[in-house]
């Protein structure tokens, strides 16, 4: 008897567009959510690693986006976040193409809060890191009241692909004539 399972799959192994080979390890969304985030500082206000990832699946949830796949990993004892989301639209079969979104994060001061989309991305966690959007938000005093709006237009962004490559539309959020690279850091 063949069973549904419902939401997306949680990868075993790395994903295409994910490469950890040094030191990362794959994990659940449950210990995802179980990183603690150190106390900020003056400068320095660090982001839950769960939160950034629930904000950029909140936001392709909000543009009609279905998670088929997702990844997450932690290195450095969960100071590093990782994570690789394969999304597609309502009513395409499972040999048209998708795309992919990459999140990461870091607690270490490492890198700041960012997220790559595109057909394809690239995360590893020799914080080797691109794709077709690209925004990236240090974590300064606004950092969580930016992370919407930021999260928003790299989603609107993707949309805006989605929106000349297929008739269908599904994303709300336009993209508002910039003929800029894709890439956006505050």
């Amino acid at each position: 008897m063949n069973t549904l399972i419902e939401g997306p799959v949680v990868a075993q192994k790395p994903p295409q567009g994910m490469l950890l080979h040094c030191g990362a390890e794959l994990v659940s969304r449950a210990q995802l959510c179980e990183v603690p985030t150190p106390q900020n500082t003056s400068t320095w206000y660090p982001l839950p690693h769960s939160r950034v990832y629930r904000e950029v699946l909140d936001q392709l949830e909000g543009c009609g986006f279905l998670v088929t796949e997702e990844a997450h990993a932690l290195s450095h004892d969960g100071a590093r976040y990782f994570g690789v989301v394969n999304i597609t639209l309502p009513g395409r079969g499972i040999f048209d193409w998708s795309w992919a979104v990459g999140i990461r994060n870091s607690h270490d001061k490492t890198f700041p809060a960012g997220l790559v989309a595109g057909t394809k991305v690239f995360c590893c966690d020799n914080l080797a890191f691109s794709g077709e959007v690209q925004i990236a938000r240090k974590h300064t005093r606004f950092a969580l009241r930016d992370l919407r709006h930021l999260t928003a237009r790299a989603v609107g962004e993707l949309g805006g692909k989605s929106w000349r490559a297929s008739t269908s539309g599904s994303c709300a959020i336009a993209r508002r004539g910039s003929a800029t690279s894709g890439h956006t850091t505050l």
